[in-house]
């Protein structure tokens, strides 16, 4: 009992110090807790969307089993992918094929009850030029989602529970994580990006470019300028945040 009293304390002082630190706005603990995008991460399936139009409508090519998930859908260069998932392993990278976006879910453990993994997929609208993924699969299913689009794409990301890693896409790119792990992969040292925004509230950050630094001075706010065109920012609550050479 006295265990328990203590871990909850210690997390009631570090939701504090998350809410109290000036960079963290949506990221917050309390953001990742209730809501992300539209989806309530509740651990529950989804038992109705709120808009019609973004109903996910199945294809006969997709596969939605107890385990796994895949999808696939025409998607053009130069789109913008707005993706929100509640918990699991997360990894953006290019796609093989040209002009399409494809997701694969595998899953560690069944959700039970019959239920497949399509059964917590709150939204999946893609048009010719934007897309909007939202998954609300629970922390006990062991989900690991692999998202694929074009090089060529701006990432918004709004991640609970979630180890992400974004590698080979170019674009913009805003990740905001609730607690975990973010790693982002960048091209040819500064030649990029003409900007990396990074805010981390309680956590550490790593520069793994050669000369890079790392802190664990918290909280952690630091703008990289470079040579590129793209910007990004990401944006930790708790946990790691990580900018890694190709």
């Amino acid at each position: 009992m006295r265990d328990d009293v203590t871990a909850c304390l210690r997390w009631s002082i570090g939701i504090m110090l998350v809410l109290s630190s000036r960079p963290i706005t949506e990221a917050s603990v309390l953001h990742w807790i209730t809501r992300l995008g539209h989806t309530n991460c509740d651990n529950r399936p989804v038992a109705k969307v709120s808009h019609p139009e973004v109903v996910p409508r199945p294809e006969p090519s997709d596969l939605d089993t107890s385990l796994r998930f895949e999808a696939e859908r025409p998607f053009a260069s130069g789109s913008s992918l707005m993706l929100v998932v509640c918990n699991g392993d997360v990894h953006v990278f290019p796609s093989s094929e040209r002009d399409k976006l494809k997701i694969t879910v595998r899953l560690g453990a069944p959700l039970g009850r019959e239920r497949t993994p399509r059964s917590y997929l709150q939204e999946f609208l893609v048009t010719s030029s934007t897309a909007d993924v939202e998954w609300k699969l629970p922390a006990r299913s062991l989900p690991q989602i692999n998202i694929y689009v074009p090089m060529k794409t701006d990432l918004d990301l709004e991640l609970g529970k979630t180890d992400v890693e974004v590698r080979g896409v170019r674009g913009n790119k805003v990740l905001n994580v609730g607690k975990g792990t973010a790693r982002l992969y960048v091209e040819n040292g500064d030649s990029e990006y003409s900007s990396i925004v990074v805010d981390v509230a309680m956590g550490s950050f790593a520069d793994l470019r050669p000369g890079g630094k790392h802190s664990n001075h918290l909280p952690f706010h630091e703008e990289f300028a470079g040579k590129g065109s793209s910007t990004a920012h990401l944006q930790m609550a708790m946990g790691k945040a990580e900018i890694a050479p190709e």
